[in-house]
């Protein structure tokens, strides 16, 4: 499931939606299914301007299976609301992989899910993610992976982070 927030980067979705799409090819076989959300349903707008319809919000139904991907970009702090942060952590509770690309490590913050876990983001967001939490373990690896909370620092890092995914 990928939650793709407003002002949300392109290039960091397309870098990790491309890899799974790849593997099912190669697979000759579905292997892997996603479906995009929004935090209501309707269009999304990315950073560059393009439009997303999501059928689907928060709201949606999911499975122990399930892996959530947050789609972060620009203005991270204005999509970092009170009904994604309760569903991510109703998800969390359920034991659900959840993970944030390029910015979205900033709502994994927000939400408490990066406790004691290592993480990564993009490197413009560095210094603004360790003065909001000089306690969390940040790293300037391209993607980290700990337990079931992952990060990656946008743009490609996030095909790197998949194909390690991928592999598991």
């Amino acid at each position: 499931i990928f939650v793709l927030l407003n002002d949300f980067s392109l290039i960091a979705f397309a870098s990790a939606i491309e890899p799974l799409r790849l593997a099912n090819r190669m697979r000759k076989d579905t292997i892997f299914m996603w479906e995009t959300i929004g935090i209501t349903s309707g269009n999304v707008t990315c950073s560059n301007g393009t439009v997303v319809n999501c059928k689907t919000s928060l709201g949606i139904t999911t499975h122990r299976d399930d892996t959530i991907v947050i789609c972060g970009g620009t203005n991270i702090q204005k999509n970092s609301t009170k009904p994604l942060l309760s569903w991510l952590r109703r998800e969390y509770r359920k034991g659900l992989n959840i993970g944030g690309l390029c910015t979205a490590t900033q709502i994994l913050a927000d939400a408490g899910l990066l406790k004691g876990k290592k993480c990564t983001i993009h490197w413009e967001n560095r210094d603004s993610f360790l003065e909001n939490f000089p306690d969390h373990s940040l790293t300037s690896s391209i993607y980290v992976v700990d337990g079931n909370v992952f990060s990656s620092a946008g743009g490609t890092a996030s095909a790197d982070l998949m194909l390690h995914l991928i592999g598991k």
